[in-house]
């Protein structure tokens, strides 16, 4: 199961709340996104959150270009809710063992370092991979910012390939940087 940022948050309750596991997770650009994830832009952030209940109250969605719109009411009210508490709708206590290939992107301007930890905290340590894609990796016209990786995806595309067909605990080398797993 692939999922690029709310859809990787998905694929994450899907494997810890579902009769049918998916076999893998490719989580892109994913995390917990929670104001406090996010240094001096927290205050905005929080901000943000705190006016999509009113804004859909009156509008009935999220009617925002530029920002998730326009997006159904009730997504944007969890989205929001998230912010605001930190809780996302899946455990953050280690327990999905599901084999998972966490791509970060070098120049996420919507996901920081710790809000993508936080996503990873879902996961049992032992089977997760981790990835950056980052400028290095990007081909002509490519750029590994929060959308802009999908524009020419076919260097993301060939890593998951290589991760899903090299096998758990496999390593992958090559042009592709692989993140060493965090200590702790």
């Amino acid at each position: 199961m692939i999922g690029h940022s709310l859809g990787a948050q998905l694929a994450a309750l899907a494997a810890q709340r579902s009769d049918h596991r998916p076999d893998g997770i490719v989580a892109i650009g994913a995390s917990v996104p929670w104001f406090r994830h996010y240094g001096r832009r927290a205050v905005p952030f929080a901000a943000l959150a705190a006016s999509v209940r009113p804004v859909t109250a009156v509008v009935g969605h999220w009617p925002r270009q530029g920002f998730a719109g326009p997006t159904p009411r009730t997504l944007m009210r969890q989205w929001a809710r998230m912010v605001l508490t930190g809780r996302p709708p899946f455990d953050l206590d280690g327990s999905i063992r599901v084999r998972a290939l966490m791509v970060r992107l070098g120049d996420d301007e919507l996901v920081t370092d710790q809000a993508a930890a936080a996503y990873e905290a879902a996961f049992s340590r032992d089977v997760v991979t981790r990835w950056t894609y980052d400028e290095s990796c990007c081909p002509a016209g490519g750029d590994a910012t929060h959308l802009g990786w999908s524009r020419a995806p076919e260097v993301v595309a060939r890593r998951i390939a290589e991760w899903w067909t090299s096998g758990p605990g496999a390593v992958v080398t090559g042009e592709m940087r692989e993140d060493a797993p965090e200590s702790g």
